[in-house]
């Protein structure tokens, strides 16, 4: 109970939070990268430090992704069309598309990795992940794209929404379970406990940032109604397609590192 008292209260000062996330991001880095050069031979010490690198790279992704429980529902909320057959769609309820889709689409890409992987063709490990950034980027695009065309200066399709969903969701079918199965594959046998404790530090960190970003789509409100939707709107779209761009920038970079990252895992996939 204390402990729960305690957390509490850490949650209702942001500062503090990220500031005890970056002490352990840096500290974490210290520790990996200092047990990587003094307690490993070579090859494991370039896949532990490979590791961690992708780490990186899924701040980013996280940091666009949990728009979903934020700044992305209230757009549903203020300024999507959600209403199907004369019956309006309650924003919350959007908030289980990716789940539906991760149910949906799971079983599929699994089966697609192993054909593909039977025919030598599945993406490596570093590959995946840039795709899920690219995918992220897309996702957030085409909604912009649906705002642009919409004949209404307050509303947007809910088409669109629901296929930034699906790309999301793609998006996180390449980075999270692989991510996971990547962690233990790199990690040496005595520390991947640890090393999975610093790729949820990851997480933690890519939702704090999440919130940052959440906050620059913020828009006059009176009794929690926006009062002037077309504004809110061009506020949202504006996040948006800067942050649909600089994740499909990111996600190109990566594959440009993929060849140097495969190097150094060693025939880890």
């Amino acid at each position: 109970m204390l402990g729960v008292l305690v957390f509490w209260q850490l949650m209702q000062n942001r500062a503090v939070v990220g500031g005890i996330l970056g002490s352990s991001l840096v500290l974490m880095t210290f520790v990996v990268v200092t047990y990587a050069f003094s307690k490993c031979e070579p090859q494991d010490r370039n896949r532990m430090l490979v590791c961690l690198f992708l780490m990186c790279y899924q701040i980013v992704f996280w940091s666009l992704f949990e728009q979903t429980g934020s700044s992305l529902n209230l757009m549903t909320d203020r300024n999507i069309n959600r209403i199907v057959f004369g019956f309006e769609i309650p924003a919350a309820a959007f908030q289980s598309v990716n789940a539906f889709f991760i149910i949906v689409l799971a079983p599929l890409f699994n089966l697609m990795w192993l054909y593909l992987a039977n025919r030598g063709w599945e993406p490596s490990t570093p590959m995946k992940f840039a795709l899920s950034l690219i995918q992220l980027g897309l996702g957030f695009l085409l909604l912009v794209y649906g705002a642009s065309i919409a004949t209404d200066s307050t509303q947007v399709a809910l088409l669109w929404l629901v296929l930034l969903y699906l790309l999301h969701t793609t998006g996180e079918l390449c980075i999270s379970p692989v991510g996971l199965s990547m962690t233990t594959k790199l990690s040496v046998p005595g520390v991947v406990g640890m090393m999975m404790g610093c790729w949820f530090l990851a997480s933690a960190a890519g939702n704090y940032v999440s919130g940052s970003i959440a906050a620059m789509t913020g828009s006059d409100t009176v009794g929690g109604e926006v009062t002037d939707p077309t504004a809110a709107l061009a506020g949202y779209m504006e996040v948006y397609t800067t942050a649909g761009w600089y994740s499909i920038l990111a996600g190109i970079m990566a594959i440009f590192l993929v060849p140097l990252l495969k190097h150094f895992m060693h025939g880890i996939k």
